[in-house]
Parts: structure tokens; sequence; C-alpha cells
């Protein structure tokens, strides 16, 4: 949807623009501090499926031996949840990555996870602490 197919939706974004308190920072210092630094990837398989646990287990084992030869820098955690845990809302485990791999993590599961899901999110500096 563009603002030119609906240009009342225009006026309601620059009407929020304008109303909001938050701008965006312009402080190098601010922005360099904010500048996000590690990302997690979450491997989503589901609960009692054997087929898609393995394959999970086996993209897992892919991305360690990649690390080991320098590949990327990735660190896959070794717990595996088998079933859903917090946001999660099925078995998955967590890959970490720093953000001057994110490109080559980020790719390589694109390419290759399969019939697997995957959520990417950042972590910023708050929840790193």
């Amino acid at each position: 949807m563009t603002t030119m197919d609906h240009p009342e939706q225009e006026e309601t974004d620059v009407n929020h623009s304008q109303t909001s308190n938050s701008q965006p920072p312009t402080d190098l210092s601010v922005v360099l501090e904010e500048e996000i630094k590690e990302y997690h990837f979450h491997i989503y398989f589901h609960q009692k499926n054997e087929r898609e646990h393995k394959e999970a287990l086996t993209l897992r084992d892919a991305v360690l031996r990649l690390r080991n030869v320098g590949a990327f820098v990735a660190v896959p955690l070794w717990r595996v949840n088998e079933w859903p845990i917090g946001p999660h809302p099925v078995g998955s485990y967590e890959i970490w990555c720093p953000t001057e791999s994110f490109a080559s993590v980020f790719s390589y599961l694109c390419q290759h996870h399969g019939t697997l899901s995957v959520l990417i999110h950042p972590l910023t500096r708050k929840e790193r602490l």
C-alpha cells in the first residue's frame, strides 16, 4: 500500500509524526550507543515431529561446522526447547551472532533453513546488560 493509493493514510502519517514526542536521534554519540551489536536467530520446529526435529539439529550442526572453519561467528546454544517456552510457540533453539556476522549467517539460514521457520531479532544494549 502506498500513500498514493490511499491519500487519507498520508495525512494520518504526517499528523502522527508531528504530534509524536519522540524524534529520531541525530546526536552521533546517541546513535552509536543505540547501535545494534548482536542478533538472535530462533530456529523453530514442531514438537513431536521427528523429521523437523532432526532437520533443526542438522542445521545447528552445520552452523557449528561452518563456525569452526571460520565461515562466520555464530553460537548455536546447546539447549533445545522441545516444547513452547516464553514467547516461542513451538520447539526451538537459538543461534547468537554479532552484527559483523549477521549478513553471512542470515544468508546461510535463508538458503538452508529447509522447511523450518526462523525468527530473527536484534539485541539492544538494554537486553545485553
